[in-house]
C-alpha cells in the first residue's frame, strides 16, 4: 500500500504540472464506479477514488507476495516487481 500511495502522490504532482487540480487522479479513479460523463471533484468522488486506489494497491501487493515464492533469484524478483 505504501508503493500505491507513493504512486498516487506522483500522479497528483504530475496533475499539477499538467495544469489540473491536485485531486484529478482521485476523481478520475472514482469514475470506475460512478459512470458519469463528467467527473465532479466532490468529496464523495475523492473518497471513492482513494478507497479504490488503495484496494487495488493492496490486491497487487498481495498478488506479488504470493508470486514471490516462484521468483527464486534476485533478477527474477526485480523483473517481477517491475511488472
Amino acid at each position: 500500500m505504501a508503493a500505491g500511495l507513493l504512486f498516487l502522490v506522483a500522479n497528483m504532482l504530475w496533475a499539477t504540472k499538467s495544469d489540473l487540480p491536485v485531486v484529478a487522479p482521485l476523481v478520475d479513479i472514482s469514475t470506475i464506479f460512478n459512470v458519469d460523463d463528467v467527473a465532479d471533484p466532490t468529496t464523495e468522488n475523492m473518497s471513492i477514488g482513494l478507497v479504490t486506489h488503495l484496494t487495488l494497491s493492496a490486491a497487487f501487493g498481495i498478488a506479488f507476495a504470493l508470486l514471490m515464492r516462484f521468483l527464486s533469484d534476485a533478477r527474477m524478483l526485480v523483473v517481477g516487481g517491475l511488472a
